[in-house]
């Protein structure tokens, strides 16, 4: 569908002026049809939905500690500033001819702005305020998370520049695989009229491929460990759930990579992958939330939602 409107947009700016292309701009936007109209509609709810959040928030709990109301107004504060960024993102993505960049950026803006509001959900039910330690089971969390994103990172990059297909056998990528690996070229951004179907050589397609391939791998054995690892100490109940939580949702992840590459990318696994990536990630903000609040020693549990 961006595709599409990039298509007329194009079509348009090389047909009239820069003032009648930005005044028709919205009558070529109307021509890309239902999802991206329905897509913008929902934005624009999320923005009203976080500020409606916020207020009942402050409403419904008058009682809660300072520095616990200035804590969520910066997160909402800052969802708010994201919204409006990811819009001016979505606008770029369009204009700017399925940049990259823009397009990994604009990907990550929305695991951003839904890793918030979850964290936010989890700030707003919480009863009374705990102390947060830096322990080392946090310690493992926030690597974890960070690895996480990364990934997630390497994903948006590789489906930015068409490159999910650029191999197609497994385990391993097709014969003289190493000759052909290109790191500057395939993190860089060459000059394109447009960036639709790719701007990259099949060798730098293919090194972004191997890389988030090597990052899966990287992704899947240091979460597994993490959720074996808090799954046999002595923590709390919900920091157990979780545990097994993050191990499965995190078998059906790599599930779901493999039979992308292996079945050639239907749209319905693809779709899956993202969304259960969004799921791990949100996942991995619980735990986070939840062994950050231990009260003495982590192993004596005592982390409630």
């Amino acid at each position: 569908v961006l595709r599409r409107c990039f298509r007329i947009m194009s079509a348009q700016a090389r047909s009239a002026s820069r003032s009648r292309f930005s005044s028709g701009a919205w009558g070529c936007f109307s021509q890309c049809g239902w999802p991206v109209v329905s897509r913008w509609q929902v934005s624009q709810t999320v923005g009203a939905g976080m500020i409606l959040l916020s207020a009942g928030g402050f409403v419904s709990e008058p009682a809660r500690a300072r520095a616990t109301l200035v804590g969520m107004l910066v997160v909402i504060l800052f969802l708010v500033a994201l919204v409006i960024f990811q819009g001016i993102l979505g606008m770029w993505t369009v204009t700017m001819g399925l940049q990259p960049t823009i397009v990994m950026l604009h990907l990550l803006g929305g695991f951003t702005i839904l890793a918030c509001l979850f964290l936010l959900h989890l700030k707003l039910r919480e009863s009374k305020r705990k102390p947060r330690r830096i322990n080392s089971i946090t310690k493992f969390a926030l690597l974890g998370m960070a690895i996480l994103l990364m990934q997630i990172g390497l994903g948006g990059w590789t489906s930015a520049n068409y490159a999910a297909l650029a191999c197609t056998d497994f385990p391993v990528c097709e014969d003289g695989w190493a000759s052909r690996l290109d790191f500057s070229g395939a993190f860089s951004v060459p000059y394109a009229e447009t960036y639709e179907y790719g701007a990259h050589g099949y060798g730098e397609r293919m090194t972004m491929h191997i890389v988030h391939r090597a990052g899966a791998v990287i992704t899947f054995l240091y979460l597994l460990w993490l959720g074996f690892r808090l799954y046999s100490r002595e923590v709390a109940a919900p920091v157990k759930s979780a545990a097994l939580l993050l191990i499965g949702v995190l078998m059906i992840q790599v599930t779901l990579g493999v039979s992308n590459v292996v079945l050639s990318l239907p749209v319905i696994v693809a779709v899956a992958h993202n969304i259960v990536a969004a799921c791990l990630l949100l996942v991995m903000v619980w735990i986070t939330y939840q062994v950050s609040r231990y009260q003495g020693d982590p192993q004596q549990g005592g982390a409630h939602g």
